[in-house]
């Protein structure tokens, strides 16, 4: 019996020390696997993105449309008689062909269609809309989406009434964006009155790449504390950065010359907008003979391409390494570095400051965002409370986002440009500036607000030249390298 138990315990110890070294080994592989991901991962995405900007590869694209209502009061006289519009066959419908039908110019790029709906659809409109779409464009339609909230019904009583949130309708798109992130590459997401084009995505693609590459040379100081407006950023203000839009409007000629005479401009425009190129109405604003839109702005002039929520008072300046170059910074909730703000000479009196928060005369609202996956999940990660449901953070106060917040936090841009701490850059090459432009297609902010807010598009091009020229005579010291 010795014998066998002894060598029973033999036995036992050679396999104990058999998957002791394997152990070891396996540990040893996966550990040098891990320097090597570590090493190439951030290489590995930047060339994943790269491949996509490229027209040979493909692209997966989904476009998501909120749409609020079906038809909408347009005039309304003395005698209660109201006029109707049918919002979805004469703006949703058409701006959506013409948005598609310009993803699809692009080989290799695949578009699918998500509508979401505050209202429920007869079949004969869901068809419609299908009929107006190409053959290989997927579609989903989310009908009578606006959520359904518990709220009491006053201050003084126990009870609880089940109400629909209207204003949360804006949020529901991120659910969509949640739901399907595994399958495309790029999402847009946008109010049912906003033109996107292909042009819009190849710009943002592009300068998102170019942020990525600044990567390769970091400053590993803060610069809040550098008085500079050039040179490398930390990694941290580089991942803040991200292409913006402006929102803009076609103004019919009868209100033309009216604007022209009430805008004043502190700053003026630079003899350099001619030098170097102006902006192009085209890009923007021009639709597409497949467009059953009214009035194709086939005949447009770069005056008539005006926006109303931004003003070069609330703009800064700065200078990025790479191609990207002078950019001008859209003004958020704080700053987290240094621009050179338009005011910085003196030029709207040594008592004012610049405009900063979510002011409307000024945020420049965007009525919608576009991001990669890759984008989609790392703002998951540094927005307070999370980018993407389940809205059970504590900052929510357990409302699940449904309250206080509205179309103006989830796609206007309070959170995303607020919240989420990202900084959007508007380029002043005029190419670029025109792809950073997006067609408002309702096009009755003209008719509702003040003459005074509106500024031409190329006037504030040729300003923030004028503000890039006066940076650059102040640090002239400093030998900005062009």
């Amino acid at each position: 019996m010795k014998p066998r138990n002894k060598f029973h315990k033999k036995t036992f110890h050679t396999y104990e020390y058999f998957l002791l070294g394997t152990s070891v080994i396996i540990f040893q592989l996966l550990f040098i696997q891990h320097l090597l991901y570590s090493n190439h991962h951030d290489t590995f995405k930047a060339s994943i993105q790269s491949q996509k900007l490229q027209r040979n590869n493909p692209l997966r694209i989904l476009h998501i449309v909120t749409s609020v209502n079906e038809y909408e009061t347009i005039k309304e006289d003395n005698d209660d008689i109201q006029e109707r519009e049918d919002r979805l066959l004469q703006k949703l419908i058409p701006i959506l062909q013409t948005s598609i039908h310009s993803f699809l110019d692009i080989p290799n790029w695949s578009v699918d269609v998500y509508l979401i709906l505050g209202y429920p659809l007869s079949s004969d409109r869901n068809n419609l809309i299908r009929q107006t779409l190409p053959p290989n464009v997927g579609l989903e339609i989310w009908e009578d989406a606006i959520p359904f909230y518990y709220t009491k019904e006053d201050e003084h009583t126990e009870e609880t009434v089940v109400e629909p949130q209207y204003a949360s309708l804006a949020r529901q798109h991120r659910f969509v964006i949640k739901d399907k992130l595994n399958h495309y590459d790029f999402f847009s997401a946008w109010e049912d009155d906003m033109m996107i084009t292909s042009g819009h995505i190849q710009n943002f693609l592009e300068m998102s790449q170019e942020i990525e590459n600044m990567k390769k040379e970091v400053m590993k100081e803060d610069l809040e504390s550098v008085d500079l407006v050039y040179g490398a950023l930390t990694e941290y203000q580089i991942n803040q950065l991200i292409p913006g839009f402006i929102r803009v409007e076609v103004v019919e000629n009868e209100l033309l010359n009216k604007v022209e005479k009430t805008h004043e401009m502190v700053i003026p425009p630079g003899p350099s907008v001619v030098a170097d190129g102006n902006l192009d109405p085209t890009i923007c604003c021009q639709t597409k003979s497949y467009s059953q839109m009214e009035g194709k702005n086939d005949n447009l002039h770069r005056d008539q391409i005006q926006l109303w929520e931004t003003d070069v008072k609330a703009m800064g300046m700065r200078k990025l390494p790479g191609p990207l170059g002078w950019v001008s910074l859209l003004p958020r909730s704080f700053l987290t570095f240094r621009s050179y703000w338009s005011g910085d000479g003196g030029e709207y009196g040594n008592n004012n400051k610049r405009p900063q928060g979510f002011d409307p005369k000024y945020f420049a609202q965007q009525a919608g965002f576009m991001a990669t996956k890759e984008k989609i999940l790392f703002l998951d990660s540094v927005c307070r409370g999370g980018f993407l449901p389940p809205f059970r953070h504590f900052y929510w106060e357990g409302h699940s986002g449904l309250r206080p917040h509205n179309v103006e936090f989830w796609s206007g841009g309070f959170q995303l440009f607020g919240r989420c701490k990202m900084q959007r850059i508007i380029s002043l090459d005029p190419k670029r500036f025109s792809r950073q432009l997006l067609y408002h297609a309702s096009n009755n902010k003209q008719r509702t607000l003040d003459e005074k807010r509106f500024i031409k598009a190329n006037d504030l091009l040729g300003q923030l030249r004028t503000v890039r020229d006066r940076c650059k005579n102040k640090f002239k010291e400093t030998q900005i390298k062009e």
